[in-house]
């Protein structure tokens, strides 16, 4: 099964034994505020965990979800996924969710961090968007944080809980992930070598 692991959390697939910790923060009015869908049935839960956790990385026009294992607690405190374009499979939208228990500490860019690694490193994408509600200040601060670029403002472009609402897109290509990458670490090597 394919895990990916960073200092705090580990990405892996939903399976059925996540329903719990899954539902929990799913079914939150709060979380699903400026997500295209509505706070979640257990049914929908359900549904969720089948359907994504048998897709493999990478199919085409598909959502490739891994839940997010906080690795203290052995619990999946959210998910992120990947869904490449029809048109060009290089080419492909990220997502993020978080429970609210768990939201403003970093781990929200650590687990991007690692879905950025892996879409460019292993599923070989050439460049990475996100879509945004203007209002959602911490998705817009959480992008912003990982260095992508705004690439667009649509006024009500997306018809969002019973009304149009306006979206920002953001984006970052691999040439430019890989950069960022090595400036990094670089930085790190200086600073253990000046220890």
């Amino acid at each position: 099964m394919l895990k990916l692991e960073s200092e705090r959390i580990f990405l892996r697939k939903l399976i059925a034994d996540d329903l719990d910790d899954f539902h929990s923060y799913r079914s939150n009015p709060a979380v699903a505020k400026y997500q295209t869908w509505h706070p979640f049935s257990i049914k929908d839960s359900k549904e969720f965990i089948s359907r994504y956790g048998i897709y493999k990385p990478y199919f085409t026009g598909e959502w490739f979800s891994f839940g997010i294992e906080l690795k203290s607690i052995h619990k999946i405190i959210g998910d992120c996924g990947v869904k490449s374009e029809l048109v060009d499979s290089r080419l492909a939208l990220i997502d993020c969710t978080l429970s609210v228990d768990f939201q403003k500490q970093g781990l929200a860019k650590e687990a991007l961090t690692l879905l950025f690694n892996y879409s460019f490193n292993e599923l070989k994408l050439h460049r990475i968007t996100a879509v945004t509600d203007c209002k959602n200040l911490p998705s817009i601060r959480l992008f912003e944080r990982l260095e992508m670029r705004r690439e667009g403002h649509f006024i009500k472009n997306s018809w969002l809980k019973g009304k149009w609402c306006n979206q920002y897109l953001y984006a970052i290509l691999e040439e430019e992930w890989s950069k960022k990458r090595l400036i990094q670490n670089y930085s790190k090597e200086r600073i253990k070598d000046e220890i």
